[in-house]
């Protein structure tokens, strides 16, 4: 509750250590007399944004995770890639509950921070299809690309297609990298699953989704990337896991710390490293030189190269296999044919700024950016929700404390089998049963 109190006082501090941040508190207020109650709040620090700006593709990945602090909440974030393929964090957000509202707002935030485009390029979208975000994003970004993640498409298509034969075709149709590719996989996803009555086929339930929003086939070459999954936000979400049940300043705090690291971290191993393009760029390259042997490429006079091999095409900015096939032949330098963007010095760009420290709270400046009232005021946050919370979150706590506390404490296994024995109990039996062992009080 005390950092609700402070929260006002916390960013303007913040602001102050690290220009050109973007970071902004929602509250709700329904009369004068009424202390207002946080809401939202948007955090995007200045070195995150010029980094982007200055080093990274305008691919972003939009994802969210659930807060295990007593007032609950989700947290959104927008991720970057960097010239490594590496994450890099553009921002997050707070907010109450994951919807349409959340988003919108999320995302008008995002474009006061970056715009809508980098470098003329209109920025593409990937996400795991959250609740409101395909509007959200069509409105405020009209000019970009939205992209499911294909291995989300993947765990909903397991639920309801039990056979691996059509499994396997998902990744035929959902990978194709051509109109063509596309639609001979469908049609051979139809003959597998014919149609039958009222039942809802494979192809059924690939022609329910927005065809622009998911296959390979269809995504442009503008972001230089052929990114289909949207594994960044669950490397973030992991990243993060210890601080999201920190109160609300911890957690921003925690987070800010390891970014600041992150960045000097990166920087300095990248400056180790001599060689023209980023580490993982190189591992790739000599993935399909291997892949290339199986590739016959010859030359046709004027630079002109016929190849025979696979049938794939390139769509990322780094030589497809039958590029790298006439590279091979022909004695080139593959650093040469590679985008700029793959580039060490795009890397080093990227990571070129710093965030500022942040002084400890009893030098906060109070009615910095705000009045005091306000800053005091928004620490109603969650007084109003925790009581709804409270009781189920102890309970659950509680016989983590009591097996904890065991002499001598149960193995691994254990834990989690009497873990789960007591929670069980918990939910079946009424609170006063189930806090009867003094241990649990």
């Amino acid at each position: 509750m005390e950092q609700y109190h402070r929260l006002w006082d916390y960013v303007a501090t913040v602001k102050n250590s690290n220009p050109y941040s973007h970071i902004s508190l929602q509250i709700d207020r329904r009369n004068i007399e009424e202390r207002a109650t946080f809401q939202r709040i948007y955090y995007g620090l200045g070195a995150l944004k010029n980094g982007l700006l200055q080093g990274c593709r305008p691919i972003i990945g939009l994802g969210g995770c659930f807060l295990k602090s007593p007032f609950g909440g989700q947290l959104l974030t927008a991720l970057g890639r960097d010239a490594n393929e590496n994450m890099f964090l553009i921002s997050f957000a707070v907010v109450e509950v994951e919807n349409y509202d959340s988003w919108s707002w999320f995302l008008r935030e995002l474009i006061s921070q970056i715009g809508r485009g980098n470098k003329g390029v209109a920025y593409t979208f990937i996400s795991d299809r959250q609740k409101g975000l395909v509007h959200a994003i069509e409105e405020l970004f009209p000019e970009s690309e939205h992209r499911f993640c294909l291995k989300h498409m993947f765990e909903n298509f397991k639920q309801r297609f039990k056979d691996q034969d059509l499994r396997d075709l998902f990744w035929e149709v959902a990978a194709a990298a051509s109109m063509p590719e596309h639609e001979t996989a469908l049609s051979n996803l139809e003959r597998a699953d014919p149609q039958e009555g009222d039942k809802l086929t494979v192809a059924g339930w690939f022609k329910r989704l927005p065809p622009k929003l998911w296959p390979r086939a269809h995504f442009s070459t503008a972001c230089r990337g052929d990114t289909c999954v949207n594994n960044m936000s669950e490397s973030w979400n992991n990243y993060i896991l210890k601080a999201r049940g920190e109160p609300i300043i911890t957690m921003l705090e925690w987070i800010r710390r390891r970014l600041m690291q992150r960045l000097v971290t990166k920087r300095e191993g990248m400056l180790k490293h001599g060689g023209t393009l980023c580490p993982n760029i190189y591992e790739k390259l000599e993935k399909l030189k291997i892949k290339a042997r199986n590739c016959v490429a010859v030359y046709g006079g004027n630079g002109n190269l016929e190849v025979d091999g696979y049938g794939r095409t390139n769509l990322s900015g780094i030589p497809c296999v039958h590029a790298v096939a006439c590279i091979q032949s022909r004695k080139l330098k593959f650093e040469e044919y590679v985008d700029a963007c793959y580039h060490r010095e795009a890397y080093l760009r990227a990571y070129n700024f710093t965030i500022g420290p942040v002084p400890s709270k009893q030098f906060w400046a109070p009615k910095v950016g705000q009045t005091a009232s306000n800053a005091t005021s928004v620490a109603s946050a969650a007084q109003a929700s925790v009581s709804s919370t409270a009781t189920t979150l102890s309970q659950k706590q509680r016989r983590f404390w009591y097996l904890k506390s065991l002499d001598p404490p149960p193995k691994f296994w254990e834990f989690d089998i009497f873990g789960f024995f007591l929670e069980m109990i918990a939910d079946l039996a009424p609170p006063k049963l189930f806090l009867i062992h003094p241990k649990l009080r």
